[in-house]
């Protein structure tokens, strides 16, 4: 059972661009809790914000691998 605090969901994205060196493919984990209302769409949506926030130089990119788990083993 996570502690209380604990994000609720794991999410993981590997995805690829093309860069000015060539391919470039990077792979991106975060935890949330999302708020009851949320689809997984609004989750997909929100990685998708947060993977390019975190990494600007994969603006254009196709996602190749998506992930939106419960975050307990």
């Amino acid at each position: 059972m996570p502690q209380p605090g604990t994000p609720t969901h794991f999410v993981l994205v590997t995805a690829q661009a093309t860069i000015r060196q060539g391919l470039k493919t990077q792979t991106w984990t975060a935890t949330l809790t999302p708020p009851a209302a949320w689809t997984r769409m609004d989750a997909f949506d929100w990685a998708m914000t947060e993977f390019v926030r975190s990494n600007p130089d994969m603006t254009d990119h196709a996602v190749l691998y998506f992930a939106f788990e419960r975050n307990e083993i």
